[in-house]
């Protein structure tokens, strides 16, 4: 009982511990979402006024703004997936953290036995894909949000 206790403990601390995590998230797709919008306006821009640019020789100049835009969308999106990445480690890292602290607190209070190793077991199982998918739902709500502020 005490073992559950304090595993449900480590699992609240670790969603709450989530939030911030989630909030940082939701700048970067922000700032990322900025970037496109500024790729988008410009090209949209170039295209509108494509015959003047071309009587006027001006490609080039244009070009090398759209590539400034996607060199910062690119920094964006490596900051993203890095981050992600690190998240979903530190995340998976705490799942067997969990499960670790669970059987040493089932061994340190004399209750490892069969049953209560194979319950737990079964439990963790079950909660392993949910827990793997959080990380995937706070980037999903995150990209929602910043595309709703865009």
């Amino acid at each position: 009982m005490l073992a559950s206790i304090t595993t449900l403990l480590a699992t609240v601390i670790v969603i709450l511990g989530n939030f911030p995590l989630g909030r940082l998230e939701e700048k970067f797709q922000d700032k990322l979402m900025k970037s496109k919008d500024k790729i988008m306006k410009a090209t949209s821009e170039i295209l509108r006024y494509m015959r003047i640019l071309k009587l006027q020789v001006c490609e080039m100049k244009f070009l090398s703004k759209i590539i400034e835009f996607r060199k910062t969308e690119t920094r964006w999106l490596k900051i993203i997936r890095l981050y992600f990445i690190h998240y979903k480690f530190c995340l998976l890292g705490c799942t067997y953290i969990y499960v670790h602290g669970h059987f040493w607190c089932l061994y340190a209070f004399g209750n490892s036995t069969c049953g209560n190793i194979l319950s737990a077991l079964g439990t963790f199982v079950i909660l392993q894909e949910p827990v793997y998918e959080i990380p995937d739902t706070i980037l999903n709500s995150s990209e929602v949000l910043a595309i709703q502020r865009a």
